[in-house]
């Protein structure tokens, strides 16, 4: 009957209100369960078989059990009913109660034993169903999707079915969970994020990928086109839940779901790269600046992600590791092309008879110019580990301070190396090369 009126015919599932019928004090409890005449006909079964309300009651929920993904509106008149059917049971048992004080759950566990349907049965059935809200919510951006509002209370109806299936088992059933809801809710969703993150790299491995090797590493229109998609579809799914999913489940989770969210995807996502310039063969692929734009885009991706999550504010982020081999070979890079810098910038000196001082500028050109390149590659540096709401990782701070320090050695040498070939030949300018001298002691100092 059941299956012909609701998969057949596609009646729509009759509501059952959240407040039990108290008509007779549950003496003549009834819910109506079908439409119409079908109703009328397991109504004249029951009268002539005896068949008892809570039996009833307990078929059309295993019925909603097994066709609930089928029908509309299923979640919430479980719910329903399942208040109902405890209600009705622990009116049956409050005047046997009443005579033999041994508390309600007690009755109510020796009334399940003694039922038709079974205590037993009924509570595998709270498990299957159980475990099937939960398989749900292990899908959640897929059967709930974020632009579906109909569906989106399915989720908050899922999340009440769950808690109510929780307080029966233990309330009615005396079974001991093994869990609380909200760990429960949280658990299952985390599985949904994992399953999220492989559909991201799935979406973001390039075409040309054969497999071997690392889909970071693949050339293609832009350096590190993988891993710039990956961070954006990242930041696109953690927006959604914060501002659609974790408010909707707030009411049943004692922890913020969007930082769960945020959490457990940056985690993911620093198991996809940590290791990605382990090999020296891997920093070449792409040129020194494409791998200092990458690691500012993590940055950024990492305070997206974390800057407000609770607990996140003073830990000290990793991801400066991974970027140490990269940064010294940016500085080897670096170095080169500083030496070229003031190689030109001394030639132009010497050509243009820029060695003059004046009023308003007693120092060459060439000395500028190498502190004010010498400057930009410091501030690079400074700014990879600025606070800005991010702790500083001083260990990897060290090794690239450490590292530039012999940066400006070696230019500062060279450039010292010109004077001292120009020296022979400035002998009747004696305080120009001694003002050349100071100004360098001055300048490394204050870059130091």
């Amino acid at each position: 009957m059941f299956v012909h009126m609701h998969l057949t015919q596609s009646s729509p599932l009759l509501p059952i209100s959240p407040e039990p019928n108290k008509e007779d004090e549950g003496e003549n409890y009834k819910l109506k369960f079908l439409p119409q005449v079908a109703q009328e006909i397991i109504d004249e079964f029951a009268l002539r078989y005896a068949v008892e309300p809570i039996f009833r009651m307990m078929v059309h929920y295993q019925l909603l059990v097994k066709y609930h993904h089928s029908l509309n509106s299923a979640l919430l008149v479980m719910e329903n009913l399942l208040r109902n059917l405890r209600y009705q049971m622990f009116t049956l048992v409050a005047a046997d109660n009443a005579v033999r004080a041994v508390g309600a759950t007690r009755l109510m566990e020796e009334y399940f034993d003694s039922s038709n349907f079974g205590r037993d049965n009924f509570a595998r059935l709270l498990d299957k169903l159980l475990s099937s809200l939960r398989l749900d919510l292990q899908q959640y951006r897929e059967l709930y999707p974020a632009n579906d509002q109909m569906k989106l209370q399915d989720l908050v109806e899922t999340c009440q079915l769950m808690g109510s299936v929780l307080e029966f088992q233990q309330q009615a059933m005396g079974i001991l969970t093994t869990g609380k809801l909200s760990d429960m809710i949280v658990e299952s969703m985390k599985e949904c994020l994992k399953s999220t993150f492989e559909l991201i790299i799935s979406n973001c491995v390039p075409s040309g990928f054969s497999g071997q090797g690392h889909p970071g590493l693949v050339k293609s229109e832009t350096p590190f086109q993988f891993f710039n998609q990956l961070m954006e579809q990242i930041q696109a799914a953690v927006n959604d839940d914060r501002t659609i999913y974790a408010p909707l489940i707030s009411r049943f989770c004692s922890q913020n779901f969007g930082d769960t969210s945020s959490l457990e995807m940056w985690n993911m996502f620093c198991s996809t790269i940590e290791n990605l310039f382990d090999e020296p063969t891997n920093i070449e692929i792409f040129p020194p600046n494409a791998n200092i734009h990458l690691l500012y885009s993590i940055k950024r991706f990492y305070k997206f992600l974390l800057e407000d999550v609770p607990g996140c504010e003073k830990v000290v982020p990793v991801y400066h590791h991974w970027f140490i081999p990269c940064v010294r070979h940016w500085l080897k890079e670096y170095q080169h092309s500083a030496l070229l810098f003031v190689d030109n910038a001394w030639d132009d000196d010497k050509n243009n008879d820029k060695f003059a001082r004046h009023q308003n500028q007693p120092y060459s050109n060439s000395v500028y110019q190498m502190f004010f390149f010498l400057n930009k590659g410091y501030e690079l540096l400074h700014s990879l580990h600025t606070p800005d709401g991010v702790p500083m990782d001083e260990d990897a701070k060290h090794v690239h301070f450490h590292d530039f320090s012999d940066v400006i050695c070696s230019v500062v040498g060279h450039y010292v190396d010109k004077v001292s070939e120009h020296l022979p030949d400035s002998v009747g300018e004696l305080e120009q090369v001694c003002t050349w001298i100071r100004i360098e002691g001055c300048q490394w100092r204050q870059v130091l």
